[in-house]
């Protein structure tokens, strides 16, 4: 269910990847076409996971999803982020695949309904978020008019929007995660190439540093935090689609390489539930224990799907947007529920 009533201006630039502003928002859930309806799930899919490459192991974890309210808005390659219980959303694209949007909302799981936010200050696409405490900073992104490093603020809890310091390294498709009360911002694409670029942002001083590089330039990537350590993984770098795993530990300031993911992902979303990462493209769901260093195979996704974000809040993985193979936007909502938490 949906609340609040969303209003977007603005035209199309014919065959543009990028409109002059956002277009307008559909308030209520739509399907896009006879294929996208054939893809909702009433019911929810139970599965039983196996270690990647063997058979089904007893000992692995197992779960089921479920289909929640859609968003206000289909779209992918958002902004995602949980603060307090929630599921906020920020930006991205849809339609045309190419459209930037300045398009906010927050979910509340308890009820199971969507809220129209105020607007994101600066329209933008393949944008990520990461909050610190109850304050959402959205990061990068690809404009209307270009690459931009701008990071803006929103409160949670006043609601309000506020302009922090610029990344220094203007990029769009960056991995953003919060770690110990601070922003890292690992790669990125630019002028036709993925960076290998890192950047460091302390919300107490307003400044940003620069960091060792990632080892692998990518862009795309999806970036966790889990144990007080960055993990950037996959991505796209120099053209291909990477399965690589590298940590950084800010005691050290120091990068390490980590046990590849079993499939190569770029613009996917992964989040941590339960402290392992769980990686979702496609129908694929992966999930990483550090415990012994294995990636395990998980339930799939019921809605096939990429550019999707993904937060675990209260014991479920959240898989939330994303766009179709047949490139039409989703506003599908589904929650992973571990059989530890029924």
């Amino acid at each position: 269910m949906i609340d609040g009533n969303p209003e977007h201006r603005g035209t199309r630039r014919g065959g543009s990847r990028y409109l002059a502003a956002p277009v307008p928002v559909v308030s209520r859930r739509s399907r896009r076409s006879a294929i996208a309806a054939g893809l909702a799930l009433a019911a929810a899919v139970t599965w039983t996971p196996s270690k990647v490459g063997s058979e089904p192991d007893k000992g692995d974890e197992a779960g089921s999803w479920s289909r929640l309210a859609g968003m206000p808005l289909p779209k992918d390659d958002f902004a995602i982020a949980a603060v307090e219980g929630r599921l906020y959303t920020f930006g991205g694209m849809t339609g045309g695949r190419g459209t930037a949007l300045d398009d906010a909302a927050v979910y509340d799981p308890a009820t199971d309904r969507w809220r129209i936010l105020p607007a994101l200050p600066t329209a933008r696409r393949s944008v990520r978020a990461a909050a610190v405490g109850p304050v959402v900073y959205v990061a990068g992104g690809a404009t209307p008019n270009g690459t931009t490093g701008v990071l803006e603020a929103f409160d949670t809890r006043s609601e309000t929007w506020s302009t922090a310091a610029p990344m220094p390294t203007a990029r769009y498709g960056i991995g953003l995660v919060a770690v110990a009360g601070k922003l890292y911002a690992a790669g990125g694409f630019r002028d036709g190439q993925a960076l290998a670029t890192v950047e460091r942002y302390d919300p107490a001083s307003d400044r940003w540093e620069t960091l060792a590089p990632i080892g692998t330039p990518r862009t795309h990537l999806a970036a966790v935090g889990l144990g007080g350590v960055v993990y950037a993984l996959g991505g796209q770098s120099g053209g291909e689609v990477t399965t690589a795993v590298e940590t950084f530990t800010p005691a050290t300031g120091e990068w390490a390489r980590g046990p590849d993911m079993p499939r190569a992902m770029n613009n996917f979303g992964a989040a941590v539930l339960d402290g392992r990462i769980h990686a979702l493209r496609h129908r694929e769901h992966d999930v990483y224990d550090p415990g012994p260093g294995e990636w395990t195979v998980a339930a799939p996704m019921p809605t096939s799907r990429h550019g999707q974000g993904a937060v675990a809040i209260g014991g479920r993985l959240y898989a939330v947007g994303g766009c179709h193979e047949e490139l039409f936007d989703l506003d599908t909502v589904e929650a992973f529920a571990p059989a530890t938490h029924p």
